[in-house]
């Protein structure tokens, strides 16, 4: 008898180097950060609120000096200015 109740999750699970996306500050190119993360995981992409040195890309469609746009810049971290455009990029490729 265990004292966990285990239910199958509807999460997608991503590999290990799945690269890692930030979106911070409003987008301009989707009504809702949640419609954007969606699109993002369909494509692969691992959808992260924080900004590490494991990042890939910061979306900061708004282009304001926000901490995460400062570590993203720190860390070396690609920059995307319009998630649209970036979309049709990676599903172009």
């Amino acid at each position: 008898f265990l004292p966990f109740k285990f239910e199958k999750s509807n999460r997608i699970s991503l590999p290990e180097d799945a690269e890692v996306i930030c979106i911070t500050g409003k987008l301009n190119s989707f009504k809702t950060k949640a419609e954007a993360t969606t699109i993002l995981t369909s494509l692969g992409f691992k959808v992260s609120d924080n900004v590490t040195k494991q990042t890939t890309y910061l979306v900061d469609e708004e282009n304001k000096n926000s901490s995460k746009r400062k570590k993203a810049d720190e860390y070396g971290i690609t920059i995307v200015t319009n998630l649209l455009d970036f979309i049709n990029k990676v599903k172009n490729d």
